[in-house]
């Protein structure tokens, strides 16, 4: 007689039984002699079971399969054998014993086998929410992802009436409703659920993290996209982790508010937060603003100066456009830094200390060792540099835009601004490049006419007020009443031919370019505004058209593969392709253009 000990992930304590001559164990979730094939995995055969007397041994367990382990007895040996289960059995065996297993003996059978794949449980991609009413529901999507390329069968089911208890398998999310997690128990998985549920309470405890962060950013920031949402996870990473933090981006992405949100989400927020920009004063001026200075230290100094490293005590110090600081300073900051907190007031030669975190902010490419030569010192770069984060432009983000116009009320009305635009006027701003940011974007809204109608406000109204604040609004000139027909007439000979006979050729492409935008804004005088206007929206769109073989496009197709477009050009991301095809068919191929950019007339 031999007895058998079963074991399985799930079990509080093993099963045991005993199987002796003549006695056939059927070992399973559901045993079933019934579905017990004739033959099993390398064609070994069953045992004839007429010549037994059969018995079954039931395993609640997931990983347990429905018929999981058979075992037999003789005269002389006790026989298993594994029913192609789907996460395998495994022997412990006592000191000493062979393989065989003839003879009385006590076998332990571990149903399922070690846990080895549990080191594969990675947890699942971050929720892709863009605001709080949508988050439950990402956390539902990404999960219900998760499990599925786990190959692991579970209900999700997603309470919002009533927010109730956590438990082991339900779990309270951070916009008041909760996730229950329900496990088929009629299919056997690869993973113990156990594992499963710890991995879930895992993500959704850090999806939690990231809505509360998301909710405490304040100062009526936008974080709309996934871009900025991606800076706002870094920068509250770096301030969890008390390190020092770099923005690097344009001016008017919202590099101040991103410092604010830093100081919030550390533990120095109960303390103060003092804000210097380097730009504004010269190197003494820097120097007393940043450290302070003693009464008559230079002149116009009448009283004593607390500087901004003294005010910033047990709080957040922000120096923002910290590549325009003069080197002279630099070397004071440094040995700020390297002392831990040790400075003097200008004209005061007593030491004294401050404990401040510091995070930097620039537009300026200091992350650039090129750049830096003889401009930014290298040993400081390095110390400031714990964590360093890229801002994108405005332009990468539309978003942000739309919330951005949502959010807003036109001056003196009461009608928010996206509700008050044409839908081609709405187009027309989410396509621009805003060269000055949020900046440019609140500045706009300020030129815009009062209205309380809905959808009045038309996009020429939004095109006059662009140029306006971007200094190209001066009035018809001379080229710009050009008829339409002579302009027609200077368009170079068609791209597509010059394409069919090798590689693309820069003269057409950018002749092409030049021709639709000084029909669209004349010979007027030229400033930094339209350059950057002419690259972003004629430019750009034409040679990303050429280049992937789409001249002829009408309209953009779901069916596209912008990322593999993106690709092929080394772009970034397919959402920069699909934003300037975007712009190719409204202006090259729309009612403007009825002809593909450089075809003859």
């Amino acid at each position: 007689m031999t007895r058998i000990s079963i074991r399985a992930r799930g079990l509080a304590e093993p099963i045991t039984s005993e199987v002796g001559q003549g006695i056939a164990l059927l070992v399973g979730r559901t045993p079933d002699v019934g579905r017990l094939q004739a033959r099993v995995t390398a064609g070994t055969p069953l045992p004839n079971l007429g010549h037994y007397q059969v018995q079954t041994l039931r395993v609640e367990s997931p990983r347990v399969s429905g018929n999981h382990l058979l075992i037999w007895g003789d005269a002389d040996s006790t026989s298993l054998i594994d029913l192609s289960s789907r996460n395998g059995s495994w022997l412990r065996l006592q000191d000493g014993q062979r393989i065989s297993l003839s003879g009385a003996l006590e076998v332990t059978a571990d149903l399922a086998g070690p846990i080895q794949a549990e080191a594969r449980l990675s947890l699942p991609e971050d929720a892709d929410w863009t605001n709080e009413k949508q988050f439950s529901q990402a956390v539902v999507h990404a999960l219900a992802d998760w499990l599925h390329r786990l190959g692991v069968s579970a209900r999700l089911v997603h309470v919002t009436q009533t927010r109730a208890e956590e438990s082991e398998s339900s779990f309270l999310l951070a916009d008041d409703t909760t996730l229950q997690v329900r496990g088929m128990e009629t299919i056997t998985q690869d993973f113990s659920w156990a594992s499963i549920l710890d991995r879930i309470r895992a993500y959704v405890h850090e999806q939690n993290r990231r809505f509360e962060q998301y909710q405490r950013r304040g100062d009526g920031m936008i974080v709309a996209s996934r871009g900025l949402r991606e800076v706002l996870r870094r920068v509250g990473d770096a301030a969890a982790r008390g390190q020092r933090l770099i923005l690097l981006g344009p001016t008017g992405v919202g590099k101040d508010l991103l410092a604010r949100c830093y100081h919030r989400y550390s533990q120095r927020e109960k303390g103060p937060f003092a804000a210097l920009n380097c730009a504004l004063l010269d190197k003494d001026l820097l120097y007393a603003q940043l450290f302070g200075a003693r009464r008559g230290s230079f002149t116009g100094a009448v009283s004593d100066i607390i500087g901004a490293v003294e005010s910033a005590h047990e709080g957040t110090l922000f120096l923002d456009e910290l590549g325009e600081m003069s080197l002279d300073v630099q070397r004071a900051l440094l040995r700020f830094l390297d002392t831990r907190g040790e400075y003097q007031r200008l004209g005061d030669p007593r030491p004294r200390r401050a404990d401040v975190q510091v995070v930097c902010a620039t537009n300026v490419p200091i992350d650039d060792p090129s750049f830096r030569t003889n401009r930014f010192r290298e040993d400081l770069w390095y110390r400031l540099a714990a964590a360093v984060v890229h801002v994108p432009p405005l332009r990468e983000r539309p978003e942000d835009i739309l919330a951005f116009l949502m959010s807003r009320v036109l001056p003196g009305g009461s009608l928010r601004v996206s509700e008050a635009l044409t839908d081609d006027a709405l187009e027309l701003l989410l396509a621009d490049t805003w060269p000055g940011n949020f900046r440019d974007l609140e500045h706009f809204i300020e030129r815009l006419p009062l209205t309380n109608e809905p959808q009045s406000i038309s996009r020429a109204v939004c095109e006059a007020a662009l140029r306006q604040g971007r200094g190209t609004d001066r009035g018809p000139s001379q080229d710009s009443m050009v008829p339409r027909e002579k302009l027609a007439a200077r368009r170079p000979r068609t791209v597509e031919t010059t394409r069919a006979n090798g590689a693309l050729n820069w003269r057409d492409i950018t002749v092409a370019a030049v021709d639709a935008f000084l029909e669209d804004n004349g010979d007027g005088a030229l400033s930094w505004g339209q350059l950057h206007e002419y690259v972003e929206k004629y430019l750009k769109p034409v040679f990303v058209a050429q280049s992937c073989d789409l001249s002829q496009i009408d309209e953009l197709s779901k069916t596209l593969n912008y990322s593999a477009l993106a690709r092929r050009l080394n772009v970034a991301d397919g959402s920069t392709i699909k934003m300037h095809l975007g712009r190719y068919v409204d202006r090259f191929r729309g009612p403007r253009g009825k002809r593909p950019p450089g075809s003859a007339t």
